[in-house]
């Protein structure tokens, strides 16, 4: 709606403004988003939730904050790692003998419902 409000503006140098904010501002949120994890970027984090989601059907991604409780880190987990709580008020991720426990706001879960296939 707002794409063919501006198209339909016959002000040229408003539309140029406009136009040269959106792009400003999707490369503000490009940046932001590859900070948020500093070993890969986000589509290679895609990548393996993807990758997962393909081969175990879920698929999880860590979602860590800071202090302020901005988003600070964004983050692939291994779905062969992870298990649902039991009173499934959470996650608990399993390596070796170390248990992680995470609550559902810090993970985002993909899954693939193949029951409606």
């Amino acid at each position: 709606r707002t794409v063919l409000r501006m198209e339909m503006n016959e002000d040229t140098e408003q539309v140029d403004r406009a136009r040269s904010r959106i792009e400003r501002a999707k490369l503000e949120l490009r940046d932001w988003i590859e900070s948020l994890n500093d070993d890969d970027s986000f589509q290679k984090t895609m990548e393996k939730v993807y990758t997962d989601v393909q081969a175990t059907g879920n698929g999880y991604i860590e979602i860590g904050r800071t202090v302020t409780g901005e988003i600070g880190y964004v983050g692939h987990i291994p779905s062969t790692t992870m298990r649902v709580r039991r009173l499934k008020d959470g996650f608990v991720q399993i390596i070796g003998q170390k248990l992680v426990y995470f609550k559902s706001i810090h993970i985002l879960l993909l899954y693939v419902d193949y029951s409606s296939q």
